[in-house]
C-alpha cells in the first residue's frame, strides 16, 4: 500500500480526482447563481405586469427542456398561456434559437433583463412577444395587444463601485 500511494500514477489520479471534485463544485455553484439570476428576472417581469398593468399573472415551471416555463396572463374574461424563454440579455446570436422556438410554439414570449433595440425590432417583425426588465414589451395574442416602448433599465449605484476603469 505504501508503494502504491507513492507512485506517480497514484499522485496523478488523486490530483485528477480532486480537480474533478473542484470543477463539479464550481459548476454546481455557478448553476445555482444562474438559476437565482433567472428567477430574479422572471419575478421582476411578473411584478411589472401585476403592479404597473394590473394583470393577473401566473408562472408555471415546465419539465420540457425546449422552453423555460409558461406565463399565464389573465385579463377580464380571457386567459392565455405563453411558452416562455428567458435569458439575461438577448443578442443577435440568440435569434436563431428564438425563431426556431417560434416555429414550434405559436404562443411564445421572450423574457430578458436586457433586449437591445434592433433585437426588439426583429422580434416584433416576426410577431414574437417579449418583455424586458425595464418594462418595455410587445404582447400580441388573440384578445390582447400591449406595446410599451421607451422605459430604461435602472443601473444600481454599486454596480461600478470598485472597478478600475468604471464609473467612480
Amino acid at each position: 500500500l505504501y508503494r502504491l500511494t507513492r507512485s506517480p500514477l497514484f499522485s496523478i489520479s488523486l490530483l485528477f480526482y480532486n480537480f474533478v471534485q473542484y470543477i463539479c463544485l464550481f459548476t454546481f455553484r455557478e448553476h445555482q447563481c444562474i438559476l437565482n439570476m433567472e428567477n430574479k428576472i422572471v419575478n421582476n417581469i411578473i411584478d411589472i405586469l401585476r403592479n404597473d398593468l394590473q394583470m393577473k399573472v401566473k408562472w408555471k415551471d415546465t419539465v420540457n427542456k425546449e422552453y423555460d416555463g409558461e406565463l399565464v396572463i389573465k385579463t377580464n374574461d380571457y386567459e392565455t398561456g405563453l411558452k416562455a424563454d428567458y435569458k439575461r440579455e438577448i443578442k443577435k446570436h440568440n435569434l436563431v434559437q428564438i425563431l426556431d422556438l417560434k416555429a414550434r410554439y405559436d404562443e411564445l414570449i421572450v423574457l430578458a433583463d436586457i433586449i437591445y433595440p434592433e433585437i426588439k425590432d426583429t422580434l416584433k417583425k416576426n410577431n414574437i412577444n417579449y418583455i424586458d426588465g425595464a418594462g418595455n414589451m410587445y404582447l400580441r395574442t388573440k384578445n390582447l395587444y400591449c406595446y410599451i416602448k421607451g422605459n430604461r433599465n435602472e443601473i444600481p449605484e454599486d454596480k461600478f463601485k470598485g472597478r478600475l476603469f468604471g464609473k467612480g
